[in-house]
């Protein structure tokens, strides 16, 4: 097993796959935008599922660069900013939590969303304390950084050109999770 099987296999035991799905599911989405992507886990499990038809993957991690069919590569934002691309669906799947400046950073690629697509966010939700302590310190083991969670109604509130479409809350053990499904408002 290469390193991008391993995380893969790893982050399947605390992704709370079958909600986010049955979610999306709901939406027909032609293109997806996987802001840190890391080995491409979620981006597949979307196509693999039918949820999207072609997407991209952005990380800065280079050994993730690739190109994983003809419909899905991963690359950086460097390479993503010499194409005119919009996308349906962006994707900040447990991302934020390594970012110190969130708001710019979500405004950067927000910019590339279609007129009337959606933003999917998951992250570690802080609300629990041990939940919060462990999320930090497996960051800290594994990543090897001090993290800073943003709240479910941080994010709302700054994505005030935006409708709450949908959101939850799942722990898989003690990983505690929130996830929003926010559709852009056209007349805005």
């Amino acid at each position: 097993m290469n390193l991008i099987q391993i995380k893969k296999s790893l982050r399947k035991k605390i992704f709370p796959s079958d909600e986010i799905i049955t979610l999306l599911k709901k939406h027909n989405f032609k293109s997806c935008l996987d802001v840190g992507s890391g080995t491409g886990f979620f981006l597949e499990t979307l196509y693999e599922k039918e949820i999207i038809k072609t997407g991209v993957g952005i990380e800065v991690d280079e050994k993730y660069f690739r190109k994983i069919n003809k419909d899905l590569e991963i690359f950086s934002k460097e390479d993503l900013d010499k194409t005119n691309k919009t996308f349906d669906l962006i994707v900040f799947n447990d991302v934020l939590h390594h970012i110190d400046q969130k708001k710019p950073f979500i405004d950067d690629y927000v910019k590339l969303l279609s007129k009337d697509g959606y933003l999917f966010i998951k992250d570690m939700n802080p609300k629990n304390p041990f939940c919060k302590y462990f999320n930090r310190l497996h960051d800290l083991i594994f990543a090897q950084e001090i993290i800073k969670e943003i709240t479910q109604n941080e994010l709302v509130n700054h994505l005030n050109t935006f409708t709450l479409s949908d959101e939850g809350t799942k722990r898989i053990f003690l990983y505690d999770h929130y996830y929003l499904l926010l559709k852009r408002i056209s007349n805005r």
